[in-house]
């Protein structure tokens, strides 16, 4: 509640309540997450391998999931990129409205980049070698801080170089009408 009038002097009790709301809606129980990665791990435990061997892995050339958003508006998310490699110039894509968000720097192993494009807590941040580095410098111009919006949508992962080394993860909760 910001303000509270009350005229208590006249024959007529009046009250004016203004009430801010910056997060006036309804959210999920649980967050939504999809993964997209250069290499899916195939090894699990317990493992038994048979004598003509077994993959361990798999290279993929899948860049984009959907994303699905089952709310009422559209909303922000958090992207995390992990990376075991070099990786040039990540580019975060929504393929089917082209708009994209991406970075000048190269990342290396170990990194975990967190981009956060929530309403009012917009952020890119590094986390090396348990440092946390503002990132903010470094978004190329033309980037735009990427909504997911109501219903499915492709994202997809880009970099320049590297995306056998990257595996990004596109967290967001869905948000109903309420207040």
């Amino acid at each position: 509640m910001e303000t509270c009038e009350l005229n208590p002097f006249s024959q007529k009790i009046e009250v004016q309540i203004s009430i801010i709301c910056p997060k006036p809606y309804f959210h999920d129980m649980e967050q939504s997450y999809e993964e997209i990665r250069g290499i899916a791990k195939l090894f699990e435990f317990p493992a038994s391998i048979p004598k003509e061997g077994v993959a361990l892995s798999e290279i993929l050339t899948k860049h984009s999931e959907y994303i699905k958003n089952a709310g009422d508006v559209e909303t922000g998310g958090i992207f995390v990129l992990e990376t075991s490699g070099i990786v040039i110039n990540p580019v975060i894509r929504n393929i089917d409205t082209m708009e994209s968000f991406s970075l000048q720097t190269t990342l290396v192993k170990g990194d975990i980049l967190k981009i956060n494009t929530l309403e009012s807590e917009k952020s890119v941040t590094l986390q090396r070698e348990g440092k946390d580095i503002n990132m903010i410098n470094y978004i190329n111009d033309d980037s735009v801080w990427l909504q997911i919006p109501i219903g499915s949508y492709r994202f997809g992962l880009y970099p320049e170089y590297g995306f056998e080394n990257a595996a990004l993860k596109i967290i967001h909760e869905n948000l109903y009408t309420g207040v």
